[in-house]
């Protein structure tokens, strides 16, 4: 009798380690608990680019949409200011289950600058900073410099969208 009591309590004890690796359990404040699983956090977030910054040259707000799918953070910019090409973001980035935080390495490629539509840049990543997301909501300061000819391209931009 004892062993099938111990087998009964080791097979129990066993389904609820055996939560998946790409969920995580959150405790909410009615003590109810949530599996999330980076295909929460995943999906196109609208919303604003503010604190636009491109050669040290300050730009109005604009609207935008980022994606966030598959450990790619992705986003083709408006056109801003007398931007000569377009830019598009494409950076790989991890996203913590539990937190929600959103990281990178510093350096990798984070996408391209197209000059006259032609010209590919490519754009590394100075920085991401302050990067989570919050229930519906995403939020994060990114930072990213290419070279042409010797001329340094930076640029950098807060955003806040939801999905």
């Amino acid at each position: 009798m004892r062993k099938f009591f111990l087998g009964a309590t080791l097979v129990a004890a066993s389904f609820g380690m055996a939560q998946s690796a790409d969920a995580a359990t959150v405790m909410d404040v009615d003590g109810v608990s949530t599996v999330l699983a980076i295909s929460d956090y995943e999906g196109t977030y609208n919303g604003t680019m503010d604190q636009i910054k491109m050669r040290g040259e300050d730009y109005e707000p604009r609207t935008a949409s980022y994606t966030l799918e598959g450990g790619l953070l992705t986003c083709d910019f408006p056109q801003i200011g007398s931007m000569p090409g377009n830019i598009t973001i494409e950076l790989e980035v991890e996203v913590d289950e539990e937190t929600g935080e959103i990281t990178a390495n510093e350096g990798d490629q984070a996408g391209t600058l197209k000059i006259l539509n032609m010209l590919p840049i490519k754009l590394y990543l100075d920085s991401l900073t302050d990067a989570k997301v919050t229930g519906n909501t995403i939020e994060f300061t990114l930072a990213v410099s290419g070279k042409f000819l010797g001329a340094d391209f930076p640029a950098s931009v807060h955003f806040v969208g939801t999905k």
